[in-house]
């Protein structure tokens, strides 16, 4: 329920539902199995609050997300093994397993905008990449979370998103989707954005391709 001195309340929940950049937002924060396609609000007759969320990972796609993930987990989770080799391990299994889906408006029946795609068809966009990662750090009780470059107006620009991870006490950030990128038809492996600082990002952005993908809103990633 809308409390009374929330005077905008009833607005806000009706514009909550359009804004696609604080509805991107929210997901972000939330494990990727809670994420969703989108949220649909309204006020019934006698003031209540209404919230139905489409969710975007099923129940069967979550089982065998999971259970791969935990065969990639065993593969490289060694006892004694330092956690940043275990993170580095995986980053380039995945990469070395998966293509960045060029072709995605084609592709939406391979669901390689999520993990599950990246793990079935080996094919991932920026969100498969990064909800992969996601789900496997969360798995091995890493804080982490997804951060993301939302343009907004009017604009050609493509949206990003990338991992942001808690490793001893500081936030970096892991984009693997710019250590695997589109070539001259050639696998590449790099680790130019492999658990580094907001500098160290900004450093690799600068060179001979100018990368503009991380201007992310420090409004609402304050930990960077």
């Amino acid at each position: 329920y809308c409390p009374t001195e929330y005077e905008t309340c009833t607005d806000d929940i009706a514009k909550l539902s359009d804004s696609s950049v604080t509805l991107s937002n929210i997901n972000n924060f939330v494990h990727p199995y809670n994420s969703f396609t989108n949220i649909k609000t309204s006020i019934d007759s006698r003031g209540e609050v209404i919230v139905k969320v489409s969710y975007l990972y099923t129940k069967d796609k979550i089982n065998y997300i999971n259970q791969e993930v935990d065969h990639i987990i065993n593969m490289y989770n060694n006892s004694g093994k330092d956690i940043k080799d275990v993170i580095k391990d995986i980053h380039d299994y995945i990469i070395n397993t998966t293509s960045y889906d060029i072709d995605y408006k084609e592709h939406k029946d391979l669901y390689t905008f999520n993990a599950y795609g990246a793990l079935k068809s080996h094919l991932a966009t920026c969100n498969g990449y990064t909800d992969l990662m996601a789900i496997i750090l969360s798995k091995l009780n890493i804080n982490n979370y997804k951060i993301a470059y939302n343009p907004t107006g009017d604009t050609n620009e493509d949206g990003h998103v990338w991992n942001a991870v808690l490793l001893n006490g500081k936030w970096l950030h892991l984009d693997l989707t710019w250590d695997d990128p589109v070539g001259d038809g050639q696998d590449y492996l790099y680790h130019k954005y492999f658990l580094v600082t907001t500098d160290e990002m900004k450093e690799a952005d600068s060179g001979e391709v100018q990368v503009t993908e991380h201007n992310y809103d420090k409004l609402v990633y304050q930990e960077y």
